[in-house]
């Protein structure tokens, strides 16, 4: 998989470990973009509440419409 970008999920200080991600899976032929929240705290790096799309711009859109932009 490789990370296409990465932004905030939001701007309160107690959400420092979210993010928001848009990744593009070359293994998968069907919906290879995929938008995920993305949780860091603990030590721990993971991935949750992922939407696939087979096409690019519709998964640059859904990753505008999550977290807050990179301003």
């Amino acid at each position: 998989m490789v990370i296409l970008d990465t932004k905030k999920y939001s701007n309160h200080p107690d959400d420092w470990y979210l993010s928001v991600q848009i990744v593009f899976n070359k293994e998968d032929k069907i919906t290879p973009y995929v938008t995920y929240l993305r949780n860091t705290s603990g030590g721990r790096d993971f991935q949750f509440e992922g939407h696939y799309f087979d096409k690019f711009l519709d998964a640059c859109q859904d990753f505008d419409k999550r977290g807050v932009t990179n301003d």
